[in-house]
């Protein structure tokens, strides 16, 4: 989910976190309810932050999204061919 590391040097105080690909995701998916709304709060105050998003985070969301959007057409264009 979402790691946070505070770090203390001679009185600064730097707050760095991390993204989990599970918070972009659920920041992405309208219909994921609460934690839609937990994940969007969490991203907005990421942007404000020392914030990191790794390689691995960003390839893994490309890939979920892609493959949700995919489902998402597919459940769509079976719904419209139903319902006519």
């Amino acid at each position: 989910m979402l790691a946070g590391i505070a770090l203390d040097h001679t009185r600064m105080h730097v707050k760095r976190i991390s993204i989990d690909t599970n918070i972009l995701v659920y920041a992405m998916d309208r219909d994921a309810g609460k934690r839609h709304v937990r994940a969007v709060k969490v991203v907005e105050q990421a942007v404000d932050s020392d914030c990191i998003l790794t390689t691995q985070a960003l390839g893994v969301f490309h890939g979920v999204s892609h493959i949700l959007t995919e489902e998402r057409a597919l459940n769509s264009a079976a719904h419209r061919d139903s319902y006519g």
